[in-house]
């Protein structure tokens, strides 16, 4: 630093005095950024310097220390005439009436009846299938235990009754066999192949009856399966039937409960705003 005494007193080069001048701007613009209602002569009566050319230094005087105060004065009346209010927040509470018709409308909602099932289903299926795939009637004798036992029965009695017959003819002739006798035995024994014959046409008669028997057995069933499936049906459609009744009801019961709740907060809120002026 470049300064020089005389007599006591101390005299600043030129760049301190610059330096010293920029210092005092910058405080005069900060005043004025703190409180935007100073003026920059208010900022400045902080600090008035009165130049003196003789001894080439500045010195601050009276007036400089009224402005001080001024500049004070103006500041703390600001603040004191701009009080900072604080606005209570909007708040409203929900009527538990909303939250209530809500709970029993998702209550209903969680019981909503799922596919229908019949624990006659699989009855019904079986039973259709047997009918539908059900072959048609026909009939082979030769397959028919009831006709091999048919069968070996007039054959032997057919022997025996030939046997007897050609001996009952032999007899006659003096013990010899004849041609006579032997068309006797031969005759009985086709009477009882004809009887045998005959006895087909009643065993096919008596299969197809037990054919249609099964099928109307099998029919009834599928009548009676199909009337408790249909009575399974109904008791489902009333519980559908129920649930979407009890769903309508408590919808329209969450509905009118939530826009009553609605109409009452814009209410509230008017009231609000008006009581804000």
């Amino acid at each position: 630093m470049n300064t020089s005494t005389t007599g006591g007193s101390t005299s600043k080069s030129a760049s301190q005095k610059i330096a010293e001048a920029q210092a005092r701007s910058a405080k005069v613009y900060r005043g004025i950024a703190n409180n935007p209602l100073m003026t920059k002569e208010q900022a400045m009566g902080g600090s008035i310097y009165v130049s003196d050319k003789s001894s080439g230094s500045k010195s601050s005087g009276t007036k400089g220390a009224g402005r001080k105060a001024s500049v004070k004065s103006i500041s703390s009346q600001s603040a004191e005439e701009t009080p900072v209010v604080s606005t209570p927040a909007f708040s409203y509470a929900e009527n538990p009436n909303v939250a209530n018709a809500y709970s029993q409308l998702q209550a209903v909602l969680s019981n909503a009846p799922g596919d229908f099932s019949s624990q006659y289903s699989a009855t019904l299926n079986s039973l259709y299938n047997q009918i539908a795939n059900r072959p048609k009637f026909s009939y082979d004798f030769n397959k028919d235990a009831m006709y091999k036992m048919y069968k070996d029965n007039y054959i032997n009695q057919g022997r025996k009754a030939m046997e007897d017959t050609i001996g009952t003819a032999s007899g006659l002739t003096g013990g010899y066999a004849s041609s006579y006798s032997q068309t006797a035995g031969q005759q009985t024994y086709q009477n009882y192949l004809q009887k045998l014959n005959d006895m087909i046409m009643t065993l096919r008669n008596n299969a197809k009856e037990e054919y249609d028997d099964e099928g109307n057995r099998l029919n009834n069933l599928f009548g009676l399966a199909n009337t408790m499936y249909g009575h399974d049906w109904d008791a489902y459609r009333a519980k559908v039937s129920d649930y979407q009744a009890d769903r309508a009801y408590h919808a329209s019961r969450y509905d009118s409960e939530r826009n009553f709740n609605n109409q009452d907060r814009d209410f509230a809120y008017k009231m609000y705003l008006a009581s804000l002026g």
